[in-house]
């Protein structure tokens, strides 16, 4: 992933990966993010999902009370 900003993005676009998150978050997969952004391929959709997931890594959340 690139960065714009304080911002990681999709290389080689000006996509937030927090955009490709959002969307799967809402239930669409690496297709239909593409076909919904279409500055994005499937395999970039799918490599910020993976970015992201080892950047997570083990990290614990916690619930706000």
């Amino acid at each position: 992933a690139g960065v714009m900003g304080v911002q990681p993005v999709v290389t080689g676009t000006r996509m937030p990966v927090s955009v490709i998150l959002r969307e799967a978050a809402n239930g669409l997969t690496p297709n239909q993010i593409a076909k919904a952004y279409p500055a994005v391929t499937v395999e970039q959709a799918q490599a910020a999902l993976d970015w992201a997931a080892a950047q997570v890594g083990d990290a614990r959340l916690v619930a706000a009370e």
